[in-house]
């Protein structure tokens, strides 16, 4: 199992002592990273698939004349 965002408890104890409107602008800021954070991955993603399907015409080509 594989655990990300772990914190420590003192931290996680002091984010429950906050007002709910600090709570509520601190998970707002963190998903606008994430959304930005997951929209790069997403294009990171589609230039690897790019890239592969580049390389595997490439290859188609090479071994096209040899079939």
């Amino acid at each position: 199992m594989r655990f990300q965002n772990v914190k420590p408890i003192s931290e996680i104890r002091e984010e429950e002592r906050q007002s709910p409107e600090v709570r509520i602008a601190q998970l707002e800021a963190e998903n606008t990273a994430l959304r930005a954070e997951n929209q790069t991955l997403r294009a990171d993603s589609l230039m690897t698939m790019e890239a592969v399907a580049e390389v595997y015409e490439q290859l188609l080509a090479l071994n096209g004349g040899t079939t």
